[in-house]
């Protein structure tokens, strides 16, 4: 579909005066645009949320009553376990404009518009990818971004971050994938309702592809709604990502480090701790920045103040420490936090690039280290409403389908600009971390 022609007749639509309107039927253009951008976004499948606060009931142990009996015997029941998990509904958001000035200029106050709703809707798929895949919010055991939704990765290092996240510190090889299958929908007997997928990049998607012809395995396809292709490992398709790999050039931080504090208390003791950091920008973790170190003495030291240039471009910070002593090598830097990279106001509008933290000693994962230049991510996710990732979707106007991802307004013209707003309202829940699997530093070559 020309998304742009179907935009112009929207805007264009005639009133009985002939003034050229805005209508309603917009936003399901605005909508299927989106989709056509981001075929994560719709291959998730969405809900409708209970609420700003979405809970989803997880069964955490069956019902084991099951076993021999006596035909008289009196009824022994049992129940299983439930418990609770909520998530957050957070606001997206992205305004755009057109001048007078270029309106006029332009051909028709259609074309400027039509490039303007384009331009602010090719925004907003990338910000629902990278937050469903990387977003980080402050409901996890990390400190997060109080505004953001916490999206695959965090759950995935919040539920099982040793089993289900595989350091791989090299070449891609078919065992790795199997390896990751093995302790996802393999493991699990009651999953079969979900649909299953690889996210890697396009260039470690062709790596896959080769090795599988390598081994004279067929390389199935599978075609879904929208018009788009993807092949198969052993039957889960592979979807290409632009958000699993790491740009060429990083723009993650040189830190400085700098023992502090005058009480002494530093909980991990004595010795030199190496420090780096990696930006999380809107196209995933990037290659961590240089690293540096200071010598704790717990007896005098409570603190290690980090510092950097704010990287601009990031959405958030990876904070990778090594144990006292521990040389300069990618493998002994656990990562310790994820924290935001911007500040807002108290209204939440985005103030000023956060340049700075204060480790007191936290507890690193110990199998989640840092990229380096070749590195990318595999994920295996699995979709479904009811135990796999899903889209919980909080509508503006009652009565709205559920599926209305996008709302398009337009706002009282204040400036010498015609101006309008792309709203969503939602969240990504994802209620058991250990369904779904990542590879990390794995390479193609």
């Amino acid at each position: 579909m020309d998304y742009k022609s179907e935009l112009k007749k929207a805007l264009t639509a005639s009133s009985a005066s002939g003034t050229a309107l805005i209508p309603e039927d917009l936003e399901p253009m605005i909508r299927a645009n989106l989709l056509e951008l981001s075929p994560l976004t719709r291959m998730v499948p969405v809900v409708r949320a209970d609420g700003n606060i979405h809970r989803v009931v997880r069964r955490t142990a069956n019902n084991t009553g099951a076993w021999f009996e006596g035909e008289m015997t009196d009824a022994a029941y049992s129940e299983s376990t439930y418990a609770r998990r909520s998530v957050e509904v957070k606001i997206l958001r992205t305004h755009g404009q057109a001048s007078d000035f270029a309106v006029s200029a332009a051909r028709s106050f259609t074309d400027v518009m039509a490039d303007e709703i384009e331009s602010a809707t090719e925004g907003l798929a990338d910000l629902f990818e990278f937050s469903t895949i990387w977003g980080h919010g402050d409901d996890l055991s990390f400190t997060g971004d109080e505004y953001q939704y916490s999206g695959l990765y965090g759950w995935l290092l919040n539920d099982s971050p040793t089993d289900n996240v595989i350091d791989a510190d090299g070449t891609i090889t078919l065992s790795d994938l199997d390896d990751l299958l093995d302790v996802t929908m393999h493991k699990y007997r009651n999953v079969r309702d979900m649909q299953w997928l690889f996210l890697m990049s396009p260039q470690m998607n062709s790596k896959v592809t080769g090795l599988q012809t390598l081994i004279r395995r067929a390389v199935q396809s599978i075609k879904f709604e929208g018009g788009f292709e993807m092949e198969t490992y052993r039957g889960v398709p592979i979807l290409r990502s632009g958000f699993v790999r790491p740009a060429g050039t990083t723009t993650s931080p040189a830190v400085t480090a700098a023992v502090a504090g005058t009480g002494g208390g530093f909980a991990l003791g004595d010795g030199l701790y190496r420090y780096k950091i990696a930006s999380i920008t809107l196209y995933g973790e990037q290659v961590a920045g240089t690293a540096d170190s200071d010598t704790v003495t717990t007896a005098t030291h409570d603190t290690v103040d980090l510092t950097w240039t704010a990287d601009s471009t990031a959405k958030l910070y990876a904070v990778y420490r090594t144990l006292a002593g521990e040389a300069d090598a990618d493998a002994n830097y656990d990562l310790i936090d994820i924290i935001a990279a911007k500040t807002y106001t108290a209204a939440g509008a985005v103030n000023t690039n956060v340049a700075s933290y204060s480790d007191t000693g936290l507890t690193g994962l110990s199998n989640i280290h840092p990229m380096a230049s070749g590195d990318e991510t595999i994920f295996l996710v699995g979709l479904g409403q009811r135990q796999g990732l899903s889209r919980p979707v909080l509508t503006p106007e009652v009565g709205e389908p559920m599926d209305a991802l996008v709302n398009y307004v337009t706002l009282a013209e204040t400036t010498d600009s015609l101006q309008f707003r792309l709203k969503s309202y939602h969240t990504v829940q994802v209620p058991w971390g250990n369904l779904h699997g990542a590879i990390r530093r794995v390479t193609v070559t």
